[in-house]
Parts: structure tokens; C-alpha cells; sequence
């Protein structure tokens, strides 16, 4: 806001004047008390108390929403003076026809002849013409001293001195209060005077008669003119001053409000349009009187502050909107307002003051969206002006007011936030039931989806801080492109607006905006680890934070922000951004002379496979050259960790089958693709590793330079890779790679011990013919992967019975196991009988074991090759007949492997499942059957 003069954005209050109460020195501790030092102090500690108490009260600021009937409190002295209303004095003849010297129609005001308003017309209103002037005297009394003591008799000459020196000092007080009175009756400001006595003036008689005899001569016989003070504690001081602020708060109203009637009736006689001639061409310089349009801006400008002085709000607003509405008329006619003026730049200035005063109003009564969208037409409308001047988007000027724009709504939020403002929450309002869904619930929520467009929602200050950051960035490349013209175009050099735009130091308010932005965003920011993107915003701040300090030649705080960002985007893969960050962080590398940070920024960099286009030389040959010319600080190794960053081959990592045995040897390729746009045949590598994760020890392939050289395809057959280095032989290999180049490495691996052998891999292809090279796709999702297990078993289980089974029979059947495999194995047998009919009792026996359901490890031993054991198992069947199911689970566990039983995983276990269902009936079935003949009688 500093662009702009503090009079015209500051928020305006009744103005009360003070005077008097610098009369009373503060008090002195280090002197001698007396009688009348004792009084001395007591009224100057109570002055003391009464301006800081006044002070307090209400200040000025730009941000005041607060509707208090309090004054804005200007300490004065006793004998300030006004300034004149006219260039003339009263007794003057001409004074009826004369104007004021701040008016355009006077010949030696700084508006003559078509200014509209100047930020002193609100200054007089606000630092030297108050609405009520409140004087502080102290009535004249006499010491005790003075007075005698109370045991003497009375002494009527005593008396009679008295009274007439109290009359002489009650009768100089009466006409300095005349004379105050007589200046601001001029003006129609209400006087208000405080007398000030002790308790024992109070509690004198005669008081009150003086009290009457002041007050009649000096005329203060209105409500609220004379008020009486003595000495009091804090607390009931405060009463006092709120008392008084909130009585004379009235008569402020109507000093305002007199003020309103008499710009309006001044409107009216203007409100008849007035014709003026029109220039003629090449007569610019002319001097022109105001046109009607400004008079009803200064009329309607004018009545507005003054509601705004009575905090009439809507009022206020409503004359705001008609001087502005009034002000885009003017700016319409470039005969009006010329373009590059000293009066379109005052007018224009205006304007903007009278935006933010708009804006204020709205944000006053939490109309957030009316705010931001007075200030969008505001800025809308200007910018259309401003490209019709001839200062559009390609000049530095443009970008000027666009910034100053975004930053003085910023400053204005942010006052608001500090206060008492609230700022809106953008969440979808979801619609929790669907009985209430209007016909065209389709198109509401499909236009829902699309969210909100962040010019139309209100945002917090940081967002409008870091568009005036922004926009200040436009304005230092426009700037920079018409100083490269300065001397080829010599209307850009002889300007002055030009010549004013060299003294602005860009790159600082920048870094202000930036900064201010960036602490902003932090705060409002909802920190949630479960969605970090609410934060990249920040970071991308905290990135032009950093560039603003590589232009500004501050390298080292440069480097300090490219640290920490790029963290953030080397964890979420923003090459995008992670690329410009590393190029600028390499720039201040370069200038620091800092040779490790910039060979490790060079080999991070090698795998974005960006060339920049205004380089000399490539990534690449600057690494090399950088290690053959200089020498390291030290004798340490420089290990450059990249393991979050970029690779810079391509690597891809592809098995043939899914699955295979322990000991089975599986099928890979790791192909390595060089980047196709940074050549890296150059560099020097000497050795490429590969981890296995069946061995400790990688795979070494050492660089051998071939006659052929390097070329876009290679392939390398390592057969099948052993579990210990000492198996495996030097392998080499010509490790060069031309751009787009692409290195196979095929062979075979095995592992005795059941895992999963795992790549890396974006795409899966296999190499199928090596010339010309082709390639099969691998269509199953873990083809960069491959699992190990271990061998099933094998057994033979037979299981031999005689059905059908009879109920309460121990029926019995043997459970045959031979072992056909290789290797031996420890087996255990477990058999579950589930209950399926209602009121069956059933038992199971197996060796030792017996239960109703469910019998679990019954061993079998450890069965060598072609070794078999059997038991018997046998069941009894009660309740009714019909089939019953018996599962028999057969484990068996190799006795060779040695596994670690926390990893179940990895146990050479083999579980053979075996389900007979035995018909059970009854073992005796009785037929009976009744036949009868009739015996024939004889």
C-alpha cells in the first residue's frame, strides 16, 4: 500500500482535537515535595494518565472494522489554529464569491484548473480540522497556605482578595475559552471544555457560582460544553473517557453530516452538465476547467468520506461505487484525462484508492465473493484502458499496476486476517441425500467436478502476494527488454517513466512478495502426511525464492532453498521440476567455483536426458571436463548417491518363467539403454556392477575396448550366474554407449533356497533375435520377478477299506505311505471327522490317539527312499445310518533342508490332501409283516 498516499486508503473516524493537557508537566520523582508540588503532580500524572487513556481509544490504520462511538483522538496545543477556509479572510468583500484554496476554481490551488481530489483535502479532514476540539484548563485556586489557617477568625479583606482574584483568573479563562470558541464556531465544531480541579475545590462552596459565571461568559451553555475533572483513580478515568467519548460521538455525526448537506446541495447545482468547448488539435497544453464528470467525482468522492467519517457504511459504499463508475467515464475520453498526465496519474491513483475502499466495505460485511469480484472488474477494466494508452501487456508499466494490484488486495487480506476477518473455505458442498435431487442433477454435478476457478474464489494473502511476486517478474523482463532498446529508441530513454523504472530495484520486491507469499502459504497450509501435494505449491515458492537469489547474485542462500526443494521433488519423481532446479543450482555451482557439488549435479542431471539449447557444451563433456581440469579438495573418494534421483540408464529386468524349483536355473535379460539425447559414450566408465541377492559379492563387468567401438546394440551372454564369486570368471565387456544405445546381459541364475528373485522394470520385453533386434512382449504383471520353490514330494498314499461300515462296528481301514521320492522325508498325518448328521456319536482311532473329530500329528516316522509305513485307523459309527466323510491331511517334511521355522516360507513342507466318504448302514435290517384269514364254522 505504500504506493499510494496512507490519506486515501486509511479507514476514516470522527476526528477529536485535545488540547490542554500539555500544560501539566509530568511528575518528578527526584524533586523536593511541597504542598503545591504535591498538587503539581497530581494533575500532571493525571494529564499523563488522560493522554494515554485518549490514545488508546482508536487509531488510524487501514484495517478498522470495529463500530465503536469513539473518537480518533490528535493531541494539539492550546493555540492551534486552523487553516483558512478561503484565500481570502472574512472581512474581505470577496470572501461570499471566493472558493477554497484546495478547490479547482482557485487560481493558486495545486488543482487549478481540472484536478479532481488531493490526498491533503483528507488530510485537513483528518490531522487539521477535527469534528469536536475538547480543551483541558485547570480553574484557578488558592493554596491553604494562602488561605490561613481554619482556627483563625475570619478576615473579610482575606475574603474580599480572594474572590476578586478568583473573579479576575475565572474571567481570563472565560475569554480564552471565547476565543477558542469563536474559531471553531466558524466551522461549526463543537467545543467541549474540562475543568480540571482538586476535591477540595469541589467541596468549596463558592464553586458552583464560579462554575455558573465561567460558563455564562464564555457561552457554553449547550448540552456537553462543560464538564468537570479532578484528580481520580484509573479505573474511574476510564469511565470518564468513555463517557466522553461516547457524548460527544454525537455532535461528531452531526459535524459530518452538516458537512454531507452542503457537498449535496453543491451536486446539485452541478448536476446541470455544463458545456464545454472542445480543443482544438495541437492545443493540448492548454489549461482546461473540470468538466461535470469530475465535479460529480469530487462531490461524490466527498460525500462518501463523509458517511465514512459518520460510519454510515452503505452510504458510504454507494457514493464509492458512483465516483467510481464516474472515473471509468472520464478515463473513457483520452480529451479528458490525456494519457501520461500529471492529472490522468492523480485520477488514476484515485481510482485505485477508491477500489480498495470497495473492496474493504465487502470484506467489512464477510461479502468475500462481491469483494473479489469488484476487484476483478476493477482490474479488468483498467487493463483494457491501459492497453488502449498504449501500455499493454509488452511494457513494463502494465505489469507495474497488475502487480500493485494483486499486492494491495494481499496487504488487505492479510490486515483483516490479523483482525477479525474470516476467510471463506472453497469445499465441496456434497448433497447427503438423493430424494431432493432437482431434473438436472447430471449437468450440477458434472459442473461440480470441474472445481472452482481460483479467480472467482476468494484466497488467502499468499496466493494474491505471490501473483504481484509474479507479475513483478513480467515487469523486470519488460523492464530489461526496453533498457536493451534504450539505445536504439530514444523515446523509451527520455520517459520518465523509464527513467523511474531504473531506480526501482526489482529483484528485492521479488523476494519481499515471494517471501511473504511463501510464509503465508506454510500457515495456511493443512499439513497431512497421507497427502503431501497441498505442499508442492510451497515448494514451487520456495523455488523462485531461490532463483530470485541466483538473479540477485546471492548464491549461496541460492543453494541453501535448492537443498531442501529438491528432496521434496526427488521423492515424488517431479522431473519436470526437478530439472530447471538442478540447471540454476548448477549455475551457482559454477560461479561459487564449488567443484564437488558440480560434478555431482552434472552426473544427477546426465539422467534427465535434457540438452539445453543455449549450452556450449553438453552435460556430459562438461563432466569430463571439469574432472580432467581440476583437481579434488581432498584425497577422499566422491561418492555420488543418486538413488532417489533419475537413473541415468534405462534398465529393465525380465524373466522367462514365473516360477521354477530350487536348484532349476531361470531365464533373465537385463537390458541397459543409454540416454537418446545427452551422449554419454564419452564418459569414462571403467567397471559396472550387478547385484544378485543369492551371492555377496556382485557381478563385475570391467570395460575392454573392442576395434569396432561402440555401437546402438550389444549383447553379452553371462550363461548361468554362480552363487560364489570364485566360480565366476573376469567378465568384460566394451562399456560404451552411443545415444539411444542398448546393452543386453542374458544368462541364468538358481537358487537352493526357496525366494523371490526381483527387478525393477517399467516395460518387459524379451529379447528374441539378435539381428535384426526383436523382441516378444512379456504380458504378465510380475515379469520383472521370479519365485523360487521348492520341489513337491513324492509320496504314495493309499488308503485300503471294505465298505460298507456298520454302525457300533469298529470298522478299520490301513493308510498306506511310500515314499517315492530322491530324498527322505518326516511325515505326520492328521484326520479331521466332521459331524454332518444330527445325533451321530463317532469316534476316530489312529495308534494312540482317539477322539471325536479331530485328530492332528500322528507320526509316521522318517521314511527313507522306497520305504513305506502303515497304520490302521479305525471308526465307530453311531446314531443313524448314512455316509460319513473323513479328511486325512499327509505333511511330509525333507530332512536335508535346513530352514529357518520363523520363515515359513521358506520350509521344504508338502501337504498331500485325501477325502473318502464311507457309506455307513445298519447291520441288521427286520421285516415283519401281519397276515390274517377268517376261520370258517361248521
Amino acid at each position: 500500500m505504500n504506493a499510494y498516499p496512507p490519506a486515501l486508503l486509511a479507514q476514516l473516524a470522527p476526528v477529536m482535537f485535545v488540547a490542554g493537557l500539555d500544560a501539566f508537566p509530568t511528575p518528578d520523582s527526584s524533586q523536593p515535595t511541597t504542598t503545591t508540588s504535591t498538587k503539581a503532580n497530581d494533575f500532571g500524572l493525571l494529564a499523563a494518565r488522560l493522554r494515554e487513556a485518549l490514545q488508546t481509544e482508536r487509531k488510524a490504520a487501514t484495517w478498522q472494522p470495529n463500530k465503536t462511538k469513539t473518537c480518533q483522538v490528535i493531541l494539539v496545543d492550546k493555540e492551534v489554529q486552523f487553516p483558512p477556509r478561503k484565500f481570502v479572510s472574512q472581512e474581505d468583500p470577496r470572501y461570499s464569491a471566493a472558493h477554497s484554496l484546495l478547490s479547482p476554481l482557485t487560481p493558486t490551488s495545486r488543482l487549478h484548473p481540472d484536478g479532481l481530489i488531493a490526498p491533503i483535502w483528507i488530510l485537513k479532514h483528518t490531522s487539521l480540522v477535527p469534528s469536536v476540539f475538547v480543551l483541558f484548563l485547570r480553574i484557578f485556586e488558592f493554596s491553604p497556605s494562602d488561605s490561613g489557617s481554619p482556627l483563625d477568625a475570619p478576615d473579610s479583606n482575606r475574603e474580599r482578595e480572594r474572590e476578586l482574584e478568583e473573579r479576575k483568573r475565572d474571567a481570563e479563562l472565560a475569554s480564552e475559552v471565547v476565543l477558542r470558541k469563536k474559531t471553531t464556531n466558524e466551522r461549526g465544531i463543537k467545543l467541549t471544555v474540562v475543568l480540571m480541579a482538586t476535591q477540595r475545590m469541589l467541596d468549596d462552596p463558592t464553586f458552583d457560582a464560579r462554575l455558573t459565571f465561567i460558563r455564562r461568559q464564555s457561552g457554553l451553555d449547550s448540552p456537553a460544553a462543560l464538564f468537570v475533572l479532578s484528580p481520580v483513580s484509573p479505573s474511574e478515568l476510564g469511565v470518564f473517557v468513555t463517557s466522553l467519548q461516547q457524548t460527544l460521538y454525537e455532535h461528531a455525526l452531526e459535524y459530518y453530516t452538516a458537512h454531507s448537506k452542503r457537498v449535496r446541495r453543491k451536486r446539485n447545482r452541478h448536476s446541470q452538465a455544463i458545456s464545454y468547448p472542445i480543443p482544438v488539435q495541437g492545443s493540448s497544453n492548454i489549461a482546461r476547467p473540470l468538466r461535470p464528470e469530475g465535479w460529480a467525482v469530487r462531490y461524490e468522492y466527498k460525500m462518501a468520506c463523509f458517511a465514512e467519517f459518520r460510519g454510515d457504511d452503505e452510504v458510504a459504499l454507494k457514493h464509492y461505487q458512483d465516483a467510481h463508475s464516474m472515473l471509468v467515464v472520464m478515463f473513457g475520453s483520452t480529451t479528458t484525462l490525456p494519457p501520461r498526465t500529471y492529472r490522468w496519474a492523480e485520477a488514476k491513483a484515485l481510482a485505485d484508492c477508491i477500489n480498495v475502499k470497495i473492496s474493504r466495505h465487502y470484506l467489512y460485511s464477510n461479502e468475500h465473493a462481491l469483494a473479489l469480484s469488484h476487484h476483478n472488474t476493477h482490474m479488468r477494466i483498467f487493463s483494457d484502458f491501459l492497453r488502449g494508452w498504449g501500455m499493454g501487456e509488452e511494457t513494463f508499466e502494465y505489469w507495474s499496476w497488475i502487480a500493485r494490484q494483486h499486492r494491495i488486495l494481499a496487504e488487505l487480506l492479510e490486515q483483516g486476517t490479523r483482525s477479525t476477518s474470516m476467510l471463506p473455505v472453497h469445499k465441496p458442498n456434497h448433497n447427503s441425500g438423493s430424494g431432493g435431487l432437482a431434473a438436472g442433477t447430471l449437468e450440477v454435478e458434472s459442473m461440480r467436478s470441474l472445481g472452482i476457478n481460483p479467480s472467482h474464489a476468494l484466497q488467502h494473502p499468499g496466493f494474491y502476494y505471490y501473483m504481484a511476486a509474479k507479475c513483478t517478474e513480467m515487469r523486470r523482463e519488460r523492464f530489461l527488454t526496453a533498457l536493451e532498446l534504450e539505445n536504439t529508441q530514444e523515446s523509451v530513454m527520455a520517459s520518465p517513466g523509464f527513467m523511474n523504472e531504473k531506480k526501482v530495484d526489482h529483484l528485492t520486491i521479488i523476494l519481499e512478495l515471494y517471501t511473504k507469499a511463501y510464509e503465508l502459504f506454510k500457515k495456511y497450509t493443512i499439513v497431512d502426511p497421507q497427502n503431501p501435494t497441498q505442499e508442492r505449491l510451497t515448494s514451487w515458492i520456495a523455488y523462485r525464492i531461490a532463483h530470485t537469489y541466483y538473479a540477485s547474485a546471492k548464491y549461496d542462500m541460492a543453494i541453501r532453498f535448492f537443498e531442501r526443494i529438491a528432496k521434496t521433488y526427488r521423492r515424488e519423481k517431479w522431473g519436470s521440476l526437478l530439472h530447471p532446479l538442478l540447471s540454476t543450482w548448477l549455475a551457482c555451482a559454477r560461479e561459487l567455483g564449488d567443484v564437488e557439488l558440480r560434478v555431482k549435479l552434472l552426473i544427477e542431471m546426465l539422467g534427465h536426458d535434457i540438452v539445453e539449447k543455449d549450452g556450449p557444451l553438453s552435460y556430459g563433456e562438461e563432466l569430463v571436463a571439469v574432472l580432467k581440469s581440476t583437481a579434488p579438495s581432498s584425497d577422499e573418494v566422491l561418492l555420488v548417491d543418486i538413488s532417489e534421483s533419475q537413473p541415468i540408464f534405462d534398465s529393465n529386468v525380465v524373466f522367462w518363467a514365473p516360477e521354477v524349483k530350487v536348484g532349476e536355473p531361470a531365464a533373465f535379460q537385463i537390458s541397459l539403454i543409454a540416454p537418446h539425447n545427452v551422449p554419454v559414450s564419452f564418459l569414462p566408465i571403467s567397471s559396472l556392477s550387478i547385484y544378485f541377492s543369492h551371492r555377496d559379492c556382485p557381478l563385475v563387468i570391467r570395460h575392454q575396448d573392442s576395434e569396432a567401438g561402440p555401437s546402438s546394440f550389444q549383447l553379452m551372454n553371462l550363461t548361468n550366474v554362480a552363487s560364489s564369486p570364485e566360480e565366476s570368471g573376469d567378465v568384460f565387456a566394451n562399456l560404451r554407449w552411443q545415444k539411444g544405445g542398448c546393452f543386453i546381459f542374458a544368462g541364468t541364475i538358481s537358487s537352493e533356497l526357496p525366494t523371490s528373485l526381483k527387478g525393477l522394470s517399467p516395460r518387459s520385453r524379451w529379447l528374441s533375435s539378435v539381428d535384426p533386434p526383436q523382441y516378444l512382449p512379456i504380458e504378465r504383471e510380475a515379469s520383472s520377478s521370479v519365485n523360487v520353490r521348492h520341489r513337491s514330494h513324492a509320496l504314495a498314499v493309499s488308503l485300503t477299506h471294505e465298505s460298507p461300515a456298520y454302525l457300533n462296528e469298529k470298522y478299520l481301514f490301513t493308510i498306506n505311505i511310500t515314499n517315492t521320492d530322491t530324498r527322505p522325508f518326516d511325515v505326520v498325518v492328521n484326520v479331521l471327522f466332521p459331524i454332518e448328521i444330527d445325533g451321530a456319536a463317532n469316534t476316530i482311532i489312529l495308534g494312540d490317539e482317539c477322539s471325536t473329530n479331530f485328530i492332528k500329528g500322528v507320526p509316521f516316522g522318517v521314511l527313507a527312499p522306497g520305504v513305506s509305513a502303515v497304520k490302521t485307523l479305525y471308526l465307530v459309527n453311531t446314531g443313524a445310518p448314512g455316509d460319513r466323510v473323513i479328511d486325512i491331511s499327509v505333511q511330509s517334511r525333507s530332512t536335508e533342508a535346513e530352514a529357518d521355522p520363523a520363515e515359513p516360507e521358506g520350509q521344504d513342507l508338502t501337504e498331500t490332501l485325501s477325502t473318502l466318504v464311507i457309506p455307513t448302514v445298519d447291520p441288521i435290517k427286520v421285516s415283519q409283516t401281519i397276515s390274517f384269514t377268517r376261520r370258517s364254522w361248521k
